[in-house]
């Protein structure tokens, strides 16, 4: 038989020696949220980070390390990992005139700043050739010739008004001109002329009309002959 009086007494004065502690455990909850947020905040920089031919080794090889820890990477991987991030040119050289395999991590970011400083030495050099090498552009001496300019004024014309007192020189009556009289034989042959259209469209109409109520007899006469 158990004594469950002693265990209850027991586990009550363990308790009191050890108190439960809520800021404790929201403190080291909160710890692992943190790490969790920085491993994937470092994942994404080391993911994006990249050496180019103008970029400084030391500050590459410095946030590798910092990112590919923080990122949990293994260090059997940092080798390949880094030689993928290193520009074209500089791992095509390393590829060329080394063995990767049997090189360690360091190793590997030893020869790879050297070549990576032969390889920017080699441009230096031939940017200065190619600039030693060019000829100057030669200066235009021509000068272009200026246009005169000149400044026109804009008069506007006097309008002349009708003096009421104005006589046509066709027919000797005021208050209006030879070009509008109508006594004047182009303008009655005009008003002639418009009373022949009229006539001509007149007598077209009638015809139309005609034609069309001879038709209207036709059809009568046609419709009386099926009915009987």
């Amino acid at each position: 038989m158990f004594n469950t009086g002693e265990q209850a007494s027991t586990d009550k004065l363990r308790e009191e020696e050890e108190p439960y502690n809520d800021q404790e455990v929201l403190a080291e909850i909160q710890r692992k949220y943190e790490d969790r947020d920085a491993k994937h905040k470092a994942k994404s920089k080391f993911r994006l980070l990249r050496f180019d031919a103008t970029g400084d080794w030391s500050d590459f090889v410095f946030n590798f390390e910092r990112y590919a820890l923080k990122s949990k990477l293994r260090y059997e991987d940092w080798k390949k990992e880094i030689h993928r991030k290193v520009y074209s040119r500089l791992a095509i050289y390393i590829e060329v005139h080394t063995e990767i395999e049997a090189y360690s991590f360091d190793n590997y970011c030893e020869e790879a700043h050297l070549r990576h400083r032969a390889l920017r030495k080699e441009r230096v050099d031939f940017d200065t050739r190619k600039k030693a090498t060019q000829k100057p552009a030669a200066r235009a001496t021509t000068t272009r010739p200026v246009r005169a300019t000149t400044t026109t004024t804009v008069t506007t014309p006097e309008v002349k008004k009708d003096s009421p007192d104005v006589k046509c020189y066709t027919c000797g009556i005021k208050r209006h001109v030879s070009r509008y009289c109508s006594s004047k034989s182009s303008n009655v042959q005009a008003v002639i002329g418009l009373d022949e259209v009229e006539d001509e469209a007149t007598n077209s109409l009638n015809e139309k009309l005609y034609d069309l109520y001879k038709g209207a007899e036709l059809l009568d006469e046609k419709a009386k002959n099926k009915l009987y």
